[in-house]
């Protein structure tokens, strides 16, 4: 079993509609339809191409969005996608508060610093 991120609305509020979902396909430029999947968009815009060379995959169904094996970055677009739709982003334990946002977009900033810093020649160059 896997590790799953979820945005979703509490029970007071509005489900997030099919509606919704196609709305940040339009608006996002970074998100496409997944090919052969009608509920399943990828993600274009990761700093580093990906996760091991694949775009992250988000999934429509039960009035959320969720994304399975997330990292640092496709989390910090989850929370933007939640803060779009006026909705929460949580894994099956709960919703996530702001400091773990906070320590979200500061792993990243660390990770492309560090990936920025790296010698861009091979290492068994000697010359």
């Amino acid at each position: 079993m896997g590790y799953e991120q979820h945005l979703f609305r509490s029970q007071e509020k509005k489900q997030i509609s099919f509606e919704e979902y196609e709305d940040l396909i339009r608006t996002d430029d970074s998100l496409i339809r997944a090919e052969g999947y009608d509920h399943t968009i990828e993600w274009t815009g990761h700093p580093l191409g990906g996760i091991e060379g694949e775009a992250p995959r988000l999934f429509f169904g039960q009035g959320r969005i969720s994304t399975r094996h997330p990292d640092e970055f496709v989390t910090k677009k989850m929370f933007e996608l939640a803060e779009q739709l006026n909705a929460s982003l949580g894994d099956d334990e709960g919703v996530f508060d702001p400091d773990h946002r906070k320590n979200i977009e500061d792993s990243c900033k660390e990770i492309l610093d560090r990936v920025n810093r790296e010698p861009k020649r091979s290492k068994w160059k000697f010359w």
